[in-house]
């Protein structure tokens, strides 16, 4: 059964006081859209579970593996080490509520986003640290990964059109993925939308979304393939345009004829 808004707020309800039972915690957050009460009813449950000291924060994370299966029906779950101190769970509930919980210490602690709420804090600290790490958070550094991506495309495009004349269509579609993945990237740089698992890709203007939607192959042909690369490569240095406009650059439109000369090639052989 599907959970219910009521259900996923006494889990996170009784979470929380659970955790707040173990001494060696000094602070939870919620995170994420729960933080504001929850985007919709789909919305999971995220949380930061902070130590003061590193040498608990391991010890913590596995103990509440056990305690998490012991609290609620878990159906099955993850777990991801980003480093020493800082770990991830990711358990699904028997009612298919997500719940994760990332483990940490205080020096780890940085607000990647202003999505958060302190459940409680022993330390004293966390609002601060939290503040001050999202106000001194620096900026993307915007004309690094435009010139990156213009520097790499090139590697993306040729692959694709390379794998298509190998007869290797599955990976052919993965180096098409990335070049539309690195329009989408400069793309939400330029506006200011977020990205990082296109979480605000359905926000950006139409028109965008319809130009990224045609570099969708509709099947494995090669000559799908090959039509949508080519529209791939026209939306990427389309964007590139716009970020080179401001640059005062010069590559992009060498670039883009020596790629489309590169694709033309390839199209007429695969045609032959």
């Amino acid at each position: 059964m599907f959970y219910t808004p009521e259900d996923r707020q006494y889990i996170l309800d009784k979470l929380l006081h659970a955790l707040k039972g173990d001494g060696r915690i000094a602070g939870v957050l919620v995170v994420g859209s729960g933080a504001t009460g929850f985007k919709d009813d789909y919305s999971d449950i995220d949380l930061s579970v902070v130590m003061a000291s590193e040498a608990d924060v391991e010890p913590v994370f596995r103990d509440w593996d056990g305690k998490i299966q012991t609290l609620f029906p878990v159906v099955t779950r993850f777990e991801t080490h980003y480093g020493p101190y800082l770990f991830l769970y990711g358990f699904l509930l028997d009612n298919i509520l997500e719940l994760d919980i990332g483990f940490l210490c205080l020096n780890n602690l940085v607000a990647r986003r202003p999505q958060w709420q302190i459940a409680f804090d022993r330390s004293g600290q966390i609002q601060s640290i939290m503040e001050a790490s999202l106000v001194d958070k620096p900026e993307a550094p915007e004309p690094d990964r435009y010139q990156q991506a213009l520097e790499s495309i090139w590697h993306y495009i040729m692959h694709s059109a390379i794998c298509l004349r190998r007869k290797q269509n599955w990976r052919a579609v993965y180096y098409l993925d990335m070049v539309r993945q690195q329009t989408i990237e400069l793309a939400g740089l330029r506006l200011g939308l977020e990205t990082k698992n296109y979480r605000q890709v359905d926000q950006f203007p139409a028109d965008l979304l319809l130009s990224w939607q045609q570099s969708l192959p509709s099947d494995l042909s090669p000559g799908k393939i090959m039509r949508a690369l080519q529209t791939a490569t026209q939306c990427f240095f389309d964007e590139a345009a716009i970020w080179e406009r401001r640059s005062g650059g010069t590559l992009t439109d060498l670039l883009q004829s020596k790629m489309q000369l590169f694709l033309e090639s390839i199209d007429e052989e695969l045609n032959a």
